[in-house]
């Protein structure tokens, strides 16, 4: 079971609505029109087409699995990090940043998203506001300090 907040099942419904819905008839008409131009050893919008077409059907596939197996859970306003839990934290070098908890499929470290299982997520997990962690990281051990959760 992959575990992820409702937010992120939600994304992953439209991503695939869009897929079925949108992407894959229109990737269908773009074969269409190729094989009317006949010669498909040749046709590079043929070949276009099906490598679309081979990665759509590849991502819906994995979008299906992921959605059947998906474990969505709830946040509760426990006052602990949880899975979709926003939290402000303040580094060592007294930099403050926004993370939120996410499951694996959600992840955007642009967007401060971080995976529940991830070395830094972890850490989060189960700490409240002024919990202090440490993390080790490819650069060395971090320190944070949780300053607020939402």
């Amino acid at each position: 079971m992959a575990k992820m907040t409702r937010e992120g099942y939600n994304q992953l419904k439209q991503e695939l609505e869009k897929l079925e819905n949108e992407d894959r008839p229109r990737i269908a008409k773009i074969l269409k029109d190729a094989i009317a131009q006949g010669d498909l050893s040749e046709n590079f919008a043929y070949q276009d087409g099906k490598e679309r077409q081979t990665n759509v059907e590849a991502r819906i596939a994995v979008i299906k699995d992921e959605l059947k197996n998906a474990e969505i859970e709830e946040k509760t306003s426990s006052g602990i990090v949880q899975l979709g839990s926003k939290i402000v934290v303040k580094s060592e070098d007294g930099l403050e940043k926004i993370f939120t908890i996410t499951g694996r499929e959600e992840i955007n470290p642009m967007q401060g998203k971080i995976s529940y299982d991830s070395p830094l997520g972890e850490a989060f997990l189960d700490c409240a506001p002024g919990d202090t962690v440490e993390v080790t990281t490819p650069s060395g051990i971090k320190t944070y300090t949780i300053l607020s959760i939402t």
